[in-house]
């Protein structure tokens, strides 16, 4: 699950090195309120048979199926794989995602690769990877 806060910042950082100072007409501190304002005022309902509903308020993450969740998971993951990615650009593999789903190809033996992906997993505790051979 992603972290809120961490998240929007992730987005205003991948605004900022692309050279946006706004997007049709925001300004980026505009944007991150408003990314903010959503997922700080998330909410759901839950109604079991035969009970009234209960109101419950999103405090973690962002509300699944949501547009603006998608978009910040998206870049939140970007910035955590960056190393990750370039590396296996400089060892000439495959490396694609799409949302949680990671496919990558390598050379290095099992030991390695598991090494690899344990310390790519201790750089963020919201996020983790496992490997299948």
């Amino acid at each position: 699950m992603i972290p809120q806060k961490e998240a929007v910042l992730a987005i205003c950082e991948f605004l900022g090195r692309h050279g946006y100072k706004k997007v049709q007409g925001l300004s980026i501190n505009t944007i991150k309120n408003m990314f903010l304002h959503v997922l700080e005022n998330s909410f759901f309902v839950l109604q079991l048979p035969g009970m009234k509903p209960k109101f419950y308020q999103q405090i973690r993450g962002g509300a699944m199926g949501s547009a603006c969740t998608q978009v910040l998971a998206d870049v939140y993951v970007k910035k955590w794989e960056s190393k990750f990615v370039e590396q296996q650009k400089q060892q000439e593999q495959l490396y694609f995602r799409f949302r949680d789903d990671v496919f990558f190809t390598t050379t290095l033996p099992p030991q390695q690769i598991e090494r690899n992906l344990t310390e790519l997993n201790e750089k963020d505790h919201n996020i983790k990877i496992t490997w299948e051979s």
